[in-house]
């Protein structure tokens, strides 16, 4: 600095305390307020409320580090499935199991690649659940299952499996046609297989007569090919019966399987039993237990009687054509009968005989059927069901047979018929 009219000692004296006095501020700027040296550009620790100060070495204090996360439990329940993933060739009558160690099943599913769905139910204790049903053939069954631990833990397991191919099976046809169709109180349920059935036994199992009330019944095989079955007595009067043929994926024996289940149904009517005597010569028709009709007939004439026992209405016909030819009778005759019902496949009916009224309520004189006026035979026609009995006595006939010639069930004592077991 330079001050006018100042002497040159003087400047001299100026110039010296100016160097003493930048010095001292030189000195001021590196020293802290404490006397302690810190970095340039920095200011030093600051005192707390507390009164302490920061960190020894002057830096910031480091925040605490979070404790590291633990594993997820993993679910105790062990699930296991049947048939093994990838299993081929599975046969039909294989049950699909799910089971777990461990825990409860909470789902199942068992579906096929159209997405149809296995039936199947759990045990009491949901540890295991089984398919109810047979598989199809040639299918592709995708299973998946949930199940829970003691704890609530799920977990889940998947897996698939393909069937046979089946080259034989079985063609039912049974005598309930059409399906829902009213019947008389003595029909007895005929089903027949198109092949001989070795496991009858486990077929037998399969099928189920469902009523809507209370009925004992049992079936029973008629060679290796038809079972029947039928009540202990006549149905009751306006039964609902539903008959189920649960044999799909069941094995009948020779390689023939079932491959799909059935249900038909049928409906009993007012009760119609008709007893004919023909050592009066008159029938007597019975309608939900009370006498209906009173009717004069003839039966069959010796060499040509009519068989006795039990028989049930299997047709109703009108406008019959008899002729010797059909029969190979000894006399000859064509004659037309305008109502009939039948009751035996080898031609004996209930029909009109109006050529042979002089024997109706006095002898025999047919080649076997149960002649009436046409009057009459138009209120059995009318009043009758297939599936009516029709019981026959007296004529000296021979026996009607249980099976062979139409249906025969009801000439087997309830006992006998109970005593042949599918094997």
């Amino acid at each position: 600095m330079l001050v006018r009219g100042a002497s040159p000692a003087t400047r001299g004296l100026v110039g010296l305390l100016a160097a003493i006095a930048a010095g001292a501020m030189l000195l001021a700027g590196c020293s802290g307020g404490n006397g302690s040296p810190i970095a340039s550009g920095t200011s030093g620790p600051t005192q707390g409320a507390g009164g302490s100060s920061g960190s020894e070495d002057g830096g910031e204090q480091e925040e605490p580090s979070e404790a590291p996360p633990q594993p997820k439990p993993s679910p105790k329940a062990k699930i296991e499935i049947k048939p093994a993933t990838g299993a081929s060739e599975v046969e039909l009558d294989t049950p699909v199991t799910v089971s777990v160690i461990g825990g409860e099943l909470t789902k199942v599913s068992v579906k096929d690649a159209k997405g149809e769905t296995l039936a199947g139910q759990l045990n009491p204790t949901k540890s295991t659940w089984t398919s109810t049903d047979g598989l199809s053939e040639e299918a592709t069954y995708q299973v998946a299952a949930t199940a829970v631990d003691a704890e609530g833990l799920a977990t889940s397991a998947s897996n698939s499996f393909t069937t046979m191919d089946v080259s034989k099976s079985d063609v039912l046809e049974t005598n309930i046609e059409p399906d829902g169709q009213t019947v008389g109180v003595g029909m007895p349920i005929v089903i027949k297989f198109s092949d001989d059935v070795e496991n009858k036994a486990g077929v037998e199992k399969k099928l189920k007569v469902v009523t809507s009330k209370p009925v004992e019944g049992a079936w029973r095989w008629f060679g290796d090919e038809e079972v029947h079955w039928r009540p202990k007595s006549y149905w009751p009067a306006f039964t609902d019966v539903s008959v189920h043929v649960d044999l799909k994926g069941v094995p009948s024996g020779e390689g023939d399987w079932g491959i799909k289940n059935k249900v038909k149904h049928f409906s009993i009517g007012r009760s119609v039993i008709h007893k004919v005597n023909l050592s009066d010569h008159h029938l007597r028709s019975y309608v939900n237990g009370k006498l209906a009709k009173t009717i004069p007939v003839s039966g069959g004439k010796a060499g040509w009687r009519t068989r006795v026992g039990t028989k049930i209405i299997l047709q109703k016909r009108t406008n019959l054509h008899f002729t010797d030819e059909q029969i190979d009778a000894d006399d000859n005759y064509d004659l037309t009968a305008a109502y009939g019902v039948r009751v035996t496949w080898s031609g004996e009916f209930l029909h009109s005989a109006d050529w042979s009224r002089a024997n109706h309520g006095v002898r025999n004189g047919s080649h076997g059927c149960v002649g009436m006026s046409t009057k009459n035979s138009r209120w059995i026609y009318n009043n009758s069901l297939v599936g009516d009995p029709v019981e026959v006595v007296g004529g000296g006939g021979s026996q009607m047979p249980v099976w062979g010639n139409g249906l025969g069930d009801w000439n087997m004592s309830w006992n006998k018929w109970q005593q042949a077991k599918a094997s």
